[in-house]
């Protein structure tokens, strides 16, 4: 009995150095958070209801929608990001983003105006430990991937909406 207790003892400090370690050695994201601006040709209204309907559809609920500002803010949204999307720093040499462990929340803001709009997103990690001892949360910063995926979405249903504009004058 007494040598476990020895053991533990020596055990306890070694995993307090061992967690401290891992904490001591994160790494912050290496890039800048950028606002994505975007010229089109459409006012702020069917750029605005358009940049809602895609979200939605994308899954993503509100937490704020100003159609007379043109400002949509999402609620964070739960996604399974790669280093290609996001930087999310790293410890220990292995990148977060990179690990199956890291679950990340992602949200947007747009604002729209007539000729335009900009977007920028916001990314939180968390990295849960295999034997979930120890949660460490962060900010992660986007590579640009899924604001060129969302403007492009964004586009594409601005020409839809052009189309069938179009379509019903020539009736």
């Amino acid at each position: 009995m007494l040598a476990r207790t020895a053991m533990m003892t020596a055990l306890v400090p070694a995993a307090i150095v061992l967690v401290a370690g891992c904490v001591a050695t994160y790494s912050p994201p290496r890039i800048q958070r950028e606002v994505v601006e975007t010229t089109v040709d459409a006012g702020k209204r069917d750029i605005y209801r358009v940049s809602l309907h895609v979200l939605r559809k994308s899954g993503f609920r509100f937490a704020f929608a100003d159609q007379t500002e043109g400002r949509i803010t999402t609620r964070p949204k739960t996604l399974k990001l790669t280093n290609r999307e996001c930087d999310c720093g790293a410890a220990m040499g292995r990148t977060f983003s990179s690990d199956s462990r890291t679950t990340t929340d992602v949200s947007y803001f747009i604002i729209a105006r007539d000729g335009g709009f900009s977007l920028r997103s916001i990314i939180e990690g968390q990295y849960v430990a295999s034997d979930t001892s120890m949660v460490k949360r962060f900010h992660c910063v986007s590579r640009g991937v899924l604001e060129k995926q969302l403007v492009d979405d964004i586009k594409d249903g601005l020409d839809e909406l052009e189309e069938s504009s179009a379509g019903a004058e020539e009736l």
